[in-house]
């Protein structure tokens, strides 16, 4: 199984660490964000990455490049405009297939989710998607979806909402009837709602967005008292 990483952002909360350094690289406990990923993807036996870039990409290649150093084999999508999460994924299908469900990541969360559940996961003939959900962060108490048994569901009004945790496993025909375009993740994820394609499931684990200085700051603070299972497959 190959998995995708998404990395192009510019990350304008990030800054000012993220004007002269991709985001994928500010470091958390003394290693890029990125890195923590690979590390973790490698434990789960997957080796195949893909990375898109765009905001300082140039920076970027140069210090993943291969990745043979951290035992992967890295292949770069290139956007010369960034054409948001679901966009993104839909340019980088050539690289990673058009039948095999892959693995998503964000760059820019900090997990100790463990990969080799996704892995190990067979879609049905009718599923385009497996999506991992989080509780509700505090900068996000509304939440993103519900969930009906193993079906993700419009959140409701007074029904448990959760958050999209960006880790997911997911077809490459989950974006087949979207034109080449900007568009994000939940555009294709509402249409596979709504024909009941889409499953998940609710990880109470470790799970840290770091898209501020505030929430770096914490994610940091939470691997050094050992929070984190870094052993995590």
């Amino acid at each position: 199984m190959k998995a995708m990483i998404l990395a192009a952002g510019r990350g304008e909360r990030l800054k000012p660490l993220t004007n002269r350094t991709p985001k994928p690289l500010i470091k958390a406990n003394g290693k890029p964000l990125i890195i923590w990923h690979l590390e973790h993807l490698v434990r789960a036996n997957i080796t195949e990455v893909i990375i898109n870039c765009a905001w300082l990409s140039p920076i970027l290649k140069s210090y993943l490049k291969t990745g043979e150093q951290w035992g992967v084999h890295i292949q770069y999508s290139e956007e010369n405009t960034l054409l948001g999460t679901g966009g993104g994924i839909k340019k980088a299908l050539p690289l990673l297939g058009s039948h095999e469900p892959f693995l998503l990541i964000s760059s820019d969360i900090s997990t100790d989710y463990p990969f080799s559940k996704l892995i190990s996961k067979t879609l049905s003939s009718n599923q385009l998607g497996h999506v991992v959900l989080i509780s509700n962060p505090v900068h996000h108490l509304e939440g993103d979806y519900g969930l009906d048994g193993m079906w993700i569901m419009p959140k409701k009004e007074g029904a448990p909402s959760f958050t999209f945790g960006s880790i997911a496993l997911m077809t490459p025909h989950l974006f087949e009837t979207i034109p080449d375009s900007v568009f994000p993740i939940t555009q294709p994820f509402h249409q596979a709602i709504q024909k009941k394609q889409l499953s998940g499931e609710h990880f109470t684990g470790y799970h840290c967005n770091v898209d501020t200085l505030e929430r770096l700051v914490q994610t940091e603070q939470d691997r050094k008292i050992g929070l984190i299972n870094d052993n995590a497959s």
